[in-house]
């Protein structure tokens, strides 16, 4: 499998990696990742599928909504919020060698006529606008603080009024220290609700989901956030 032959081995250089403070092999560019995750999204799929349906039942689409799934991979977040409403629509973006795999996917789940695609890399395609919903599954945490602080700027330009941010990452956002920032939903030590590892939770990542007018309130403190 993909974590067996590609995942085992860049760990059993973690001594290398941890003196020299550089990964073996960069995959956050398209030139260098892209093979990579092309593989690696199936296998990852199964391990986010049950947190990504508690994410849909906690936002509860009550109404059309577009949906804009950000470094799409498998499909999985957009995926399980189309199923939680027959009114959800989803825009995948990704690598061009990434995106046929979650063409196959939302095709498998019979969810083909309600995906739509971008290829292109984050940090330069055009996202469009006006979406209910985005989805940050397990990518902030590759891009670093400039790339990451740009890329949380352009998704909540492409939101609606009163749209949703949702961000899950094996890393949690602490936005404790900031007075002008809310956190509506976060878990991934204690919490409640959400898609962490709280008590409500389901799997190991953390996870914030954030209102568009939350957000509104937390542009001097965005700095914070990382």
């Amino acid at each position: 499998s993909h974590c067996s032959q590609h995942l085992i081995p860049k760990w059993l250089r973690l001594n290398d990696i941890v003196m020299n403070g550089k990964p073996v092999e960069a995959v956050n560019q398209e030139a260098t990742g892209a093979e990579f995750f092309q593989k690696f999204v199936t296998d990852l799929f199964p391990m986010n599928y049950a947190a990504a349906q508690v994410l849909a039942k906690h936002v509860a689409v009550n109404g059309p909504a577009q949906v804009l799934d950000l470094a799409a991979g498998s499909g999985v977040w957009g995926i399980a919020l189309a199923q939680s409403s027959p009114e959800v629509r989803v825009t995948a973006v990704d690598w061009p060698d990434v995106i046929p795999i979650t063409r196959k996917t939302a095709a498998r789940f019979g969810l083909a006529e309600r995906f739509s695609y971008i290829e292109g890399d984050l940090e330069t395609v055009d996202f469009g606008s006006n979406f209910t919903i985005a989805t940050l599954g397990h990518i902030l945490h590759s891009e670093g603080e400039n790339r990451g602080r740009a890329l949380l700027q352009k998704t909540f330009q492409a939101l609606r009024s009163g749209g949703t941010i949702a961000r899950a990452s094996a890393r949690r956002l602490d936005l404790s220290k900031s007075k002008k920032a809310t956190k509506v939903c976060g878990t991934g030590g204690g919490g409640t609700a959400g898609t962490g590892g709280g008590n409500g939770g389901a799997g190991a990542a953390a996870s914030t989901v954030f209102g568009s007018d939350s957000l509104k309130k937390t542009r001097t403190a965005r700095k914070r956030l990382w």
